[in-house]
């Protein structure tokens, strides 16, 4: 399956030119900890609860300074026809904790974080160890029946 159809989500966005309290707030309000910044629905950057208390507290930046300011950027993003060993990569090789799913014309139209990733590998590691359960207690059988005696 590809991202697309696994993650493909309502993505919380702003502008880059929204003042850091106006996306503290959506997040809030959205119950998220990330909003991908977009120039017409294009991610250019990405901004996390995180960040956004780092600056403000941290740095002494204004909470009417734009997002732009403390966005990271650029942002890398995933296509939605990738999966899950391309985001895994892709994660790794970026160190990054989120991907913005893009579609074909590069407009944002979900996101996958390695929290998601874990929860369907946890998921998919259940699934084959159920599948070999049967091989795996029949392997513990055997090991435990006494040798027979040599005569």
């Amino acid at each position: 399956m590809n991202l697309g159809e696994l993650f493909t989500k309502d993505v919380v966005t702003a502008a880059q030119s929204e003042p850091i309290s106006e996306v503290a707030e959506k997040m809030a309000k959205r119950h998220v900890g990330t909003v991908v910044i977009t120039d017409k629905q294009t991610p250019v950057g990405i901004v996390t609860d995180r960040d956004i208390a780092l600056a403000v507290a941290a740095r002494s930046v204004s909470r009417r300074d734009p997002v732009s300011r403390i966005m990271t950027f650029p942002v890398t993003t995933i296509s939605h026809k990738e999966g899950i060993l391309a985001a895994t990569r892709l994660m790794r090789a970026d160190a990054s904790r989120r991907l913005p799913i893009v579609d074909d014309e590069r407009r944002v139209i979900g996101l996958v974080s390695v929290d998601d990733l874990l929860v369907l590998l946890g998921i998919e590691i259940g699934n084959l160890t159920e599948a070999i359960a049967p091989e795996v207690e029949a392997a513990v059988v055997h090991r435990r029946r006494p040798a027979a005696a040599v005569v």
